[in-house]
């Protein structure tokens, strides 16, 4: 939701849709996940780099893939102040 970038206060803030697909193997690759990761919010640190087939593990993220109590992939379900908490923090800290 391109909304949601909006409550991180840094110009570096990004919100990408991949309407098509294009990347969606790439990441479900990178993440692990048994099924396509298209619902997920991904922070990456300055060092970050795609150097190759797949993209990087991001420094932290969150998904929204099943329900919160029963979740689809092993890893942080999406919480909107707790989410906005750690990117401020990656962000601040340039990690």
């Amino acid at each position: 939701m391109a909304r949601a970038a909006t409550l991180i206060p840094d110009e570096r803030t990004r919100h990408y849709w991949d309407g098509h697909s294009a990347v969606v193997a790439a990441y479900t690759r990178t993440m692990d996940f048994p099924e396509d990761a298209w619902d997920i919010y991904m922070v990456y640190g300055p060092d970050a780099r795609w150097e190759g087939d797949i993209p990087p593990k991001p420094t932290y993220w969150m998904h929204q893939l099943g329900a919160e109590k029963e979740p689809r992939v092993n890893g942080p379900y999406f919480e909107a102040e707790l989410f906005t908490k750690k990117v401020t923090e990656i962000l601040k800290n340039g990690a």
